[in-house]
């Protein structure tokens, strides 16, 4: 049993099994990106640690984005329907003309306040979004021309 162990640890060893290759989604990112990965590797050892940390500020960058993208278009319907339901009215029968509900136009107004910070959410995201843009798209430059 000791010796399977022995054999299982040598070939673990000596075999090509590295954690610090990219998965094929980073690559598929990074092709994206218009970075040639094996170029890039063959240059040496520190690009891998570049490339990195330009894979970091991309995820970071799309969650920012996605994470925007949701609350403001959450905000959106909130403050369409908030307006909507503050706007309501109805036929009342006693005054013989249409009136608004008071409830409605309370709670109309909550929604759309609340929608209103939903927005007021997505906008740093938008805008942290556009900052690691920029970060990575100056990282990338780096990246290929190391006189900068």
């Amino acid at each position: 049993m000791k010796k399977a162990i022995y054999i299982t640890c040598a070939v673990l060893a000596f075999s090509s099994i590295s954690a610090q290759d990219f998965t094929l989604k980073q690559m598929g990112t990074m092709e994206k990106l218009g970075l040639n990965y094996s170029q890039l590797m063959k240059n040496g050892q520190s690009n891998e640690i570049r490339l990195r940390e330009i894979l970091e500020i991309e995820r970071r960058r799309k969650s920012n984005l996605v994470m925007g993208v949701g609350f403001g278009g959450i905000g959106l319907l909130m403050i369409t329907g908030g307006v909507e339901l503050a706007s309501q009215k109805y036929y009342d029968e006693r005054y013989r003309k249409y009136v608004t509900n008071p409830f409605g136009q309370i709670m109309g107004g909550l929604i759309a306040a609340l929608g209103a910070i939903d927005m007021g959410i997505s906008a740093p995201l938008f805008v942290s979004s556009i900052k690691n843009k920029r970060k990575r798209d100056n990282k990338i430059l780096e990246l290929s021309d190391p006189q900068l």
